[in-house]
């Protein structure tokens, strides 16, 4: 296994049938309960491209929204992994309409920025600013299940 913010797994993210960035096959697998359930393979050496047409992804998209909000690694689509993955010096405007991802990959690139420049951003920390204190508290534990704690949330009212 390898963390998914490594450098190595951008390629899995970004892989295409058109563009195989050196992923010969790519291998999705479903759990249900701890088991494994499903199991996928692409062969984009073979033009294989399963895309949103995979089992696995749709059933992750299509999972009911229970709790806590969750991360989108299971889902996380090239656009989205490019906008996670640019550049520490790169400001980011990410629009969309509810429920498109915007604070999924907002927050994944929090993590992935963290774990990328460890000792320049946890020197100067990290803020999270939201609308109201319900939404920063639906969000609290995606960064920590992503690995990465104190990083510190203010609604933008304070």
């Amino acid at each position: 296994m390898i963390d998914w913010r490594a450098p190595v797994s951008e390629a899995f993210y970004r892989a295409t049938a058109a563009e195989p960035r050196g992923v010969i096959r790519r291998r999705r697998f479903g759990f249900h309960s701890g088991q494994l359930s499903s199991y996928e393979q692409e062969r984009l050496d073979e033009g294989e491209n399963l895309g949103l047409a995979s089992k696995i992804l749709t059933a992750e998209i299509e999972k009911p929204r229970v709790g806590p909000m969750r991360d989108i690694v299971a889902t996380i689509q090239p656009d989205q992994d490019a906008l996670v993955r640019a550049d520490l010096d790169d400001s980011l405007c990410i629009q969309g309409a509810p429920g498109t991802g915007k604070t999924a990959v907002g927050l994944h690139r929090a993590a992935y920025l963290l774990y990328s420049h460890p000792d320049r951003l946890k020197r100067s920390g990290v803020l999270v600013i939201g609308p109201n204190q319900a939404f920063l508290s639906y969000i609290a534990q995606v960064l920590p299940a992503l690995g990465e704690g104190g990083v510190k949330q203010r609604p933008s009212a304070s």
